[in-house]
Parts: C-alpha cells; sequence; structure tokens
C-alpha cells in the first residue's frame, strides 16, 4: 500500500525560507508485508509545485520509468540508478534525451 499526502502549510516546516520557490511538501507513506511482518515507511518533499498529491504521484512514476528504461547502467540496480540520477546532471540530461 502507498499513499501520498500534499499540504501546502508550511509552516510546519523548519525554516521554510531556506527554500524561495517552495509551494509545498508531500509525505509517502508506504506499507509492505514481508514473511508475515509489516514494515512502514514514510518519505518526504518539498516541491515548487502546488500541494497536488495526484500530480506528485504522475511525475514519481514517470520519473522511475524514465530512470528503468535508461540504458546507462543497465546492470545497476534501480537504488543505484536513482542515486546516479539525482546527483548527476549529464545523466538526468541523458534520461530526457537531451544529450
Amino acid at each position: 500500500m502507498r499513499r501520498c499526502y500534499a499540504f501546502d502549510q508550511l509552516e510546519c516546516i523548519y525554516a521554510p525560507g531556506r527554500w524561495p520557490e517552495l509551494r509545498s511538501f508531500a509525505v509517502i507513506a508506504s506499507a509492505r508485508t514481508i514473511k508475515g511482518k509489516i514494515t512502514l515507511e514514510h518519505r518526504f518533499y518539498i516541491s515548487s509545485l502546488p500541494a497536488d498529491a495526484v500530480r506528485l504521484v504522475v511525475l514519481r512514476h514517470i520519473d522511475l520509468n524514465l530512470i528503468r528504461l535508461a540504458p546507462v547502467q543497465r546492470k545497476a540496480g534501480i537504488k543505484v540508478r536513482r542515486l546516479i540520477a539525482s546527483t548527476s546532471d549529464s545523466y538526468r540530461a541523458q534520461l530526457l534525451g537531451l544529450v
């Protein structure tokens, strides 16, 4: 199970002024069961987009699909490719077909 919650009440974030373009934040809550044990995870994201959970989830799916289909680092797992995409401008440009 995965749920996305988007908020535009920025006063609950510590020092929101550090991000001048900040308009919303999102919480992705996920639960999974492995061998009868349930684990819960919450991931937090900040965004310059309006608080729209559906839009944020669609963007996340597009991103993950681009990363999965990328010809670079094909043998690397999805976690490694996500890390590379988050830290490398040239990798992101290649994913988007800009190079």
